[in-house]
């Protein structure tokens, strides 16, 4: 990232500080596509017939969050495990639904007896966005969508048995157990499909994401399928078919795997932020401080400019 301190730069950045201020106006008063989204769901089908709950690995969250912003920073768990990105409610062939209750709003208090393994199971690597966010956000969409099932039908309820299944099928456990550790080393779609369905009888769904230059193919999710009495099942195409295109349909030695991951790049676990990686962040933020300084003497300047011609 370079940050120059020409005069067309600086209007240009003017204009997004204000375009941006204007958006989140509009969505504070209630104007915005996601408000008018979730207003339009309260009215729609609520019926769902499976729950894809999904893991996600902290340090590709925090790799991907921290290359959207210099500013950004992360909440790893001490002991670098998986943690809980959602328990979503979901209908055969749909996405969703979603945002199901208006009145069933987030209340903290009801979470209070198990906060302390909220924050280290379903952790907000986003720290720069608030320790609650995240829960309450996840609650709105997904959570208020669960109700309709007794032993999911308080907030209470939705957040423990999120936790209780990140203890029960820890996918950090599972995949350390057939030889595939977070050490920076790469692995294939089959290895990591293979080290799953081996443990827990079922199909799971994997998830990368591609990031960085040259681009690498790091491993993001691993989804995994729960009917209404609570219990594992594969997630299959017959459920899955609206999350994927042909290309992101395998067929491997092991019958088909559900992945959006490429098969053209190796699948890279790391169990910490690259070095090359925390040397890139620290010389964005090097050029940040240093265009934030030139703006400061740029600013004095023209105070100074202003004051000549008073």
């Amino acid at each position: 990232m370079s940050y120059r301190t020409d005069l067309s730069l600086i209007a240009i950045e003017g204009i997004v500080f204000i375009v941006g201020d204007l958006i989140l106006i509009f969505f504070l008063i209630g104007g915005g596509r996601e408000t008018k989204c979730a207003i339009a769901a309260f009215d729609q089908d609520t019926s769902w017939d499976y729950i894809l709950y999904v893991q996600h690995w902290p340090i590709t969250v925090c790799m991907q969050w921290m290359a959207k912003s210099p500013d950004n920073n992360c909440t790893i768990p001490l002991n670098y495990q998986w943690t809980v990105h959602g328990s979503w409610p979901t209908k055969i062939g749909t996405d969703g639904p979603q945002y199901c209750n208006s009145t069933w709003h987030f209340n903290k208090t009801e979470i209070e007896p198990i906060e302390s393994e909220l924050e280290q199971y379903w952790t907000n690597i986003q720290a720069n966005t608030g320790l609650e966010s995240f829960w309450e956000y996840e609650w709105k969409k997904h959570g208020t969508c669960a109700l309709n099932l007794k032993t999911l039908d308080t907030e209470f309820n939705y957040f423990n048995e999120a936790v209780t299944w990140a203890k029960n099928y820890s996918i950090g456990d599972i995949l350390g157990l057939h030889g595939i550790h977070p050490d920076g080393s790469a692995y294939s779609i089959q290895q990591i499909h293979d080290a799953i369905k081996s443990t827990l009888g079922v199909n799971p769904v994997i998830e990368c994401v591609v990031h960085g230059k040259p681009k690498m193919s790091l491993l993001s999710e691993i989804r995994l399928c729960f009917n209404k009495t609570l219990n594992l099942i594969d997630c299959d195409i017959d459920k899955m078919h609206y999350l994927f295109l042909d290309e992101y349909l395998y067929d491997l030695e092991d019958g088909q795997i559900l992945t959006d991951c490429s098969l053209k790049r190796p699948i890279m676990y790391f169990g910490e932020i690259p070095h090359f990686e925390r040397s890139i962040r620290d010389e964005e933020l090097e050029e940040r401080q240093k265009y934030l300084t030139q703006m400061g003497q740029l600013y004095q300047f023209l105070q100074f400019l202003i004051w000549l011609t008073l």
